[in-house]
């Protein structure tokens, strides 16, 4: 019964183990490349500008580059990749574990945006993550990874300073949301949310523009205008 019961936890220990994701190093640092996309110089100078920025705010800032992550994963979104990495490598700072990780998986040149913490989910909220994610997505199709690292950085700075100070960047939904909470009636949604909404929709119909009532994002132009027939580009 004995030699069962081993035989067993034994099965179970192993399942566990590949469940983990596995790197050279048993804790991963700042900006871990395992995907060798960058120069080590360039590795040193992302480590040294995310460990400053981390530091500032209490709050980690990460990059995890791997060439598959379905290899060291059995996780099918590179999301629940991260949030395995996060548990898995007791990323992140303080009693909250708070964190932001970037993750990319160069097979599919995909990425992830996993926030940790009750300070990292207030500043990169559903919203503020595909905000944030244009900050380095046109360094990634240029494949310049060092700057669009760089970039990521300072935006994660930019955004966490705006949450320390009390105005994250937020709006009701994301893009193209279709729900109730998209709506011009932000009495559903946060203070800061709804707030961003009004400003945004103050700036747009000072220009001229007219808003739609179902989708906070959605403008339309007062003016209308001539259809051209054929096309003629200036010269």
């Amino acid at each position: 019964m004995k030699k069962f019961l081993s035989s067993v936890l034994a099965v179970l220990l192993l399942i566990v183990c590949l469940s983990i994701p596995a790197f050279a190093d048993a804790q991963l640092s700042y900006v871990t490349d395992d995907a060798g996309i960058l120069y080590d110089s360039d590795i040193s100078a992302l480590e040294e500008r995310a460990a400053a920025v981390s530091e500032q705010y209490g709050c980690g800032v990460y990059i995890v580059t791997v060439e598959d992550f379905t290899d060291y994963s059995d996780a099918y979104y590179v999301d629940d990749f991260g949030e395995a990495l996060f548990s898995s490598y007791d990323l992140g700072l303080g009693d909250g574990s708070c964190g932001i990780l970037l993750i990319l998986s160069m097979a599919e040149r995909d990425y992830g945006l996993v926030a940790h913490g009750d300070f990292a989910n207030t500043a990169f909220t559903d919203y503020g993550k595909d905000a944030l994610a244009e900050y380095f997505l046109d360094d990634f199709r240029n494949d310049d990874w060092y700057q669009g690292f760089a970039d990521y950085i300072d935006g994660c700075a930019e955004f966490m300073r705006r949450a320390a100070d009390g105005q994250p960047v937020d709006m009701p939904t994301d893009f193209d949301d279709f729900t109730a909470l998209a709506d011009r009636d932000y009495s559903d949604v946060g203070d800061t949310a709804a707030a961003n909404a009004r400003l945004l929709e103050s700036a747009m119909t000072a220009a001229g523009f007219r808003p739609y009532s179902a989708e906070w994002w959605h403008y339309s132009d007062t003016q209308s205008y001539p259809v051209d027939e054929q096309f003629i580009p200036l010269s």
